[in-house]
């Protein structure tokens, strides 16, 4: 699937006009590159493949689907590394320099499917179930051993973000089985960017908290000073 920006808006959904002089992430220019993902596997381990090939000094932003961006220090290592197209091949599929062109929406979905009966709850099963969806990002991996029987996730890479919540019919021999399908709520970013959004969250907490101090510090000194007039 292409980066582009090639989209066909449904006729029957509400537009929204966005001026013609918007242009968001203007400082990320020309020093980021757009990338896309080979495979899942190659998404979340990005960070360390990119770091082991001597990429350490590169910002991850996760965009959605296969795709990070890569934010480097200046526009001269973001063009050497686009340049260098037998190296990033290993773990891309594209590699473009970003100077704020659209970008398709993709987003990876996490499935939850249930009630399939024990004796047709297998990854083949499973997996003709939720490819109905999209492309299989993450496949279920079931064995006899799970402790959980009653229910398995799936990763699927989606070409939009309409919420999945459906039931199907499973036909075996004679009989048929109703199955249901849900899309697990919540916001998920590849395994490699989250220790950086942790230490984000981790600073925002450590500003709030110093800040809410500092309040009932300043409260703490203004009785006394209002107790010492009195």
């Amino acid at each position: 699937m292409a980066l582009k920006d090639d989209k066909v808006v449904k006729p029957d959904v509400e537009e929204i006009r966005v001026k013609a002089e918007v242009s968001a992430m203007g400082s990320r220019h020309d020093k980021a590159v757009l990338a896309r993902a080979r495979d899942f596997a190659a998404l979340v381990d990005i960070k360390n493949l990119m770091s082991t090939a001597g990429h350490s000094k590169v910002e991850y932003q996760y965009v959605g689907g296969y795709n990070p961006l890569l934010v480097f220090d200046d526009e001269g290592s973001a063009v050497e590394f686009v340049s260098n197209d037998l190296e990033w091949k290993k773990w891309f599929t594209h590699a473009d320099i970003w100077v704020g062109q659209g970008v398709a929406f993709e987003g990876i979905a996490w499935l939850r499917v249930h009630s399939v009966p024990l004796h047709l709850f297998c990854n083949e099963v499973i997996l003709d179930i939720c490819s109905r969806y999209g492309s299989v990002a993450k496949p279920p991996q079931i064995s006899e051993g799970d402790g959980d029987l009653s229910t398995v996730c799936v990763g699927i890479l989606m070409g939009e973000g309409k919420r999945i919540s459906e039931e199907v019919t499973l036909s075996w021999q004679d009989k048929k089985y109703q199955v249901w399908i849900s899309e697990d709520i919540g916001d998920w970013i590849p395994d490699c960017l989250d220790e950086e959004f942790d230490s984000e969250e981790s600073d925002a907490e450590d500003t709030l908290m110093g800040s809410e101090k500092m309040s009932s510090e300043f409260q703490v000194d203004q009785k006394k000073m209002g107790e010492t007039k009195g």
